[in-house]
């Protein structure tokens, strides 16, 4: 850790010294090494001093926003430290920058905060510099009394500097004085010793000059490599200053790039909200799963479910897209059905899907587009007790009448061993050719007993196995025929282990939703 530290130090004393020589470029790649080592260490007195020098090359480079962006870096450090001088100077290092950029009103906020601390801690230096540039920010916003006082703090400060230096002069004049007197005595005796040295520098040249005819070949040879070497040397600067700034670009991504996933993890939220929730479901249903995988952190397929008019409906969805695309048809699908079912009272579902249509088509469809959503709306019954501690169930022969509307996915009956897939309309919800066309309304009697599903097409679609296909929709319905035995949270359990072991390593290509519901 000693040892980086050393190495963090001497890249930034070697960025001040290019500098302080007006090589900002070469100054900037030892600086930014500077900056990422100290950041590792978390080495924040050093990190405040670097950041502030690569701040001042931006800006002498004319670069205010990343000026502006590392000065505020130091500026924190500095608040957290509590080193006054240090703040008062980076205050008046970004009110510097505004002015540059001519955003007065920021410039002076700043330079005063600066001359705030530099008042309180007497230094003369600050006066004078922040109260000049004040003057001058005063001038440019049409403040002439203001930028008179400021001027004249800036010349009290000036003054008071010159008096000290005066007296600083009068001190070195009687040093220099005393300096040269035994610097007198020391030149006599130099030239003494320097005409016994005469004598032997003559001896010496003899030899010099046999020396130099091989010296001279050799300079030749090391100037030609010396000449390899710069023009490597200046390759290597202009990479390090790439990286340098790759490093930088990288990092603004880094933030932006969370600040999106933080962004779509909320959403995650609200959509999870609109959701049919365990409490709405298990009030009217006793035995059923739900089994969902959003490809990614959200969906656009969907479960929604309302009770309204003693009917139970349940929604299973598949909107247009998947992801935050998806997402946003979801929430926007649910909002028309809910429309359709608790504002407009519609009861029957293949009215509530055309509806729903009609809407999408208004809203969404102008230019052309199709996005919309394929589906099932299913509705049962509700016994004037169910979601009181009764459930939707079968009468006293052991039936129930199930009424539903289908967009392209159908629902799928598995009865004494046997599946049934029950009719569908082959069009979405959405602009279509068959826009005009209305959705069926569909009745079957299910009994006690039955294992009802609906699903999307997430299943199907998906590739894997050994040879990566699809997992085909018979396949799917087999797949629910071997598991309709099984207790539903057991059917839910071995379904996800399925897909799981179809997809094995490769991606999952679609959001995932099937809801099994047993007739009670």
């Amino acid at each position: 850790m000693k040892r980086q530290s050393g190495i963090a130090y001497s890249l930034a004393g070697l960025g001040a010294l290019y500098i302080n020589k007006g090589e900002y470029d070469s100054a900037l790649v030892y600086l930014m090494k500077a900056y990422m080592n100290d950041s590792i260490r978390n080495d924040i007195y050093n990190l405040n001093s670097v950041a502030n020098d690569i701040g001042i090359i931006y800006a002498n480079k004319k670069d205010y926003s990343k000026a502006l962006y590392y000065y505020h870096k130091a500026l924190d450090i500095a608040n957290a430290t509590g080193e006054r001088i240090s703040i008062a100077d980076l205050n008046g290092n970004v009110g510097m920058c505004y002015f540059r950029m001519e955003n007065y009103p920021e410039a002076e906020k700043y330079v005063q905060q600066a001359l705030i601390i530099i008042h309180e801690i007497k230094n003369l230096e600050g006066e004078k510099t922040w109260n000049k540039l004040l003057s001058a920010i005063y001038v440019k916003t049409g403040k002439w009394k203001e930028a008179y006082e400021s001027y004249k703090n800036y010349s009290i400060a000036k003054d008071s500097m010159q008096s000290t230096e005066n007296t600083k002069k009068m001190v070195s004049a009687e040093m220099k004085f005393e300096y040269d007197k035994k610097r007198a005595i020391e030149d006599a005796n130099e030239q003494k010793k320097n005409a016994i040295a005469e004598a032997e520098k003559r001896k010496q040249k003899i030899i010099t000059w046999s020396v130099a005819g091989g010296l001279f070949l050799l300079l030749i040879f090391s100037a030609f490599i010396l000449r390899s070497l710069r023009i490597t040397k200046q390759q290597k600067k202009i990479i390090e200053l790439k990286n340098a700034e790759t490093e930088f670009q990288k990092t603004k991504l880094e933030e932006k790039q969370k600040e999106i996933l933080d962004s779509i993890t909320y959403a995650q939220r609200i959509q999870h909200a609109t959701l049919a929730s365990d409490r709405l479901l298990g009030s009217y249903l006793k035995e059923y799963f739900i089994l969902y995988k959003p490809k990614d952190i959200v969906s656009g397929d969907f479960y929604w479910a309302a009770c309204r008019n003693n009917r139970f409906y349940l929604a299973v969805c598949d909107s247009t897209g998947h992801g935050v695309p998806g997402a946003f048809m979801s929430l926007l699908n649910i909002s028309f059905l809910y429309e359709a079912i608790t504002e407009k009272n519609i009861t029957e579902p293949n009215e509530v899907f055309n509806h729903a249509r009609k809407r999408l088509i208004e809203n969404i469809s102008q230019d052309g587009s199709q996005d919309g959503m394929d589906g099932i709306l299913l509705s049962l019954p509700v016994p004037l007790s169910a979601g009181k501690g009764n459930k939707i169930q079968t009468d006293d022969a052991g039936k129930v009448l199930l009424s539903y509307s289908a967009a392209y996915n159908a629902p799928v009956v598995v009865r004494n061993g046997t599946v049934t897939e029950l009719n569908t309309d082959k069009m979405p919800v959405g602009a279509s050719p068959r826009e005009n066309d209305p959705f069926g309304l569909h009745t079957v009697e299910v009994q006690k007993g039955d294992m009802l599903y609906a699903f999307s097409d997430g299943f199907s679609d998906q590739f894997g196995g050994t040879q990566g296909k699809k997992f085909k929709y018979k396949q799917v319905l087999q797949k629910l025929l071997e598991l309709s035995g099984l207790p539903v949270e057991k059917q839910k359990q071995e379904l996800e282990k399925s897909f799981e072991d179809w997809k094995g390593s490769m991606e999952q290509v679609d959001d995932l939703l099937v809801v099994g519901i047993r007739i009670t």
